[in-house]
């Protein structure tokens, strides 16, 4: 009896161990599937009782970095699963008409020069959804598992699907680890995506070992480029001794005109983004997300000063740093800027 027993027990274990398999490959599957799945391939089931109208996606910045939830009200019950990621990643998903001669999809033509692989690249540029990573955090397990909560839990719970089914391209705002440290979970499943990154050093690049053959990257010099209809990247000089080339920013058109300043910088002041944004698009910055790396680095009495100048020059400016925000920080832009001052958290949900 007790060798009964005991064989009962070990075939308990090992169906155990098998069904606990099949769930994670089947999770992985998913994951993979929204990241690379060709156009003519079968479409996910959505998930039962769960619908998200296409509002509630399109033209959102999606904050999946930071401490967990923080008294957030989560948006959608896939929010729940997120965890803590240190640095930043933020998935953007916008419906943006591109077509040949689009400078992206020009940029991602001469970047690929395998002709199947730019073929199915220019294809999902240009298929009306812009779905995208700008930066991926700092670890590759939480990088996906958050990516897999929101872009393919929620993508498969609404009406979007067929057409925003996968992701379009990785935007780095530098080499930094915090940054770049997540991009594992995309080059696993996909070492075929397009990467816009600012100059670099290939030195650097070439020691992240995420690419086994030359990877399809667009570098882009310091200058405000246009990429797509109301998308631009700023790349800016990093100050001289920092020992960074530059850090990359993303400009985005809202609904009625005003433009978000989407910030990687780390070492720039707010400021000179925001200035060159103004400048080089001669129009009204209404809100500044991201990194505030500058900002949270220096006394109290720089940060009052910094902030003041801010809205000096910005006065209907909103302020949503991401998650990494210092409490100090936070305790002082808040009283600085009260109501014009919302802070980024895990799982929260940015309008265009």
């Amino acid at each position: 009896m007790r060798g009964v027993s005991r064989t009962g027990w070990l075939v308990a274990l090992l169906v155990t161990q098998i069904l606990i398999m099949a769930a994670l490959l089947g999770w992985s599957a998913t994951v993979h599937d929204q990241i690379r799945m060709p156009l003519e391939a079968r479409l996910p089931e959505p998930r039962p009782g769960i619908h998200l109208p296409a509002r509630d996606l399109l033209e959102k910045v999606n904050i999946l970095s930071g401490p967990e939830y923080l008294g957030i009200e989560l948006l959608t019950p896939f929010r729940r699963s997120l965890s803590f990621q240190e640095g930043q990643m933020f998935w953007i998903f916008l419906q943006r008409r591109l077509s040949m001669g689009t400078p992206l999809v020009e940029r991602a033509r001469e970047a690929v020069r395998e002709a199947e692989v730019a073929k199915r690249i220019q294809d999902g540029l240009c298929d009306g959804f812009l779905s995208f990573l700008y930066d991926v955090g700092g670890h590759r397990d939480v990088a996906r598992q958050n990516w897999a909560a929101t872009a393919v839990g929620e993508l498969q719970a609404s009406p979007l699907l067929p057409w925003a089914k996968k992701l379009d391209f990785v935007a780095l705002s530098s080499l930094a680890e915090t940054s770049v440290g997540g991009l594992r979970f995309v080059t696993d499943l996909n070492p075929e995506v397009l990467l816009i990154l600012p100059e670099h050093d290939p030195v650097r690049f070439r020691g992240l070992r995420l690419f086994h053959q030359q990877p399809h990257a667009v570098v882009l010099p310091v200058g405000v480029h246009a990429l797509a209809p109301g998308l631009w990247a700023q790349v800016l000089v990093a100050p001289v001794g920092t020992g960074h080339p530059a850090e990359l920013n993303l400009l985005v058109e809202g609904g009625d005109g005003r433009i978000v300043l989407i910030s990687g910088s780390s070492l720039n002041r707010p400021l000179v983004s925001l200035r060159q944004a103004k400048q080089s698009l001669g129009r009204r910055i209404s809100t500044y997300v991201g990194s505030t790396g500058y900002v949270t680095a220096v006394d109290t009495s720089d940060l009052q000063d910094e902030i003041q100048a801010i809205h000096h020059e910005f006065p209907d400016l909103i302020l949503i740093p991401n998650g990494d925000t210092s409490l100090l920080a936070h305790c002082a832009l808040e009283a600085l800027l009260g109501p014009s001052y919302r802070p980024g958290r895990l799982g929260a949900r940015v309008d265009l």
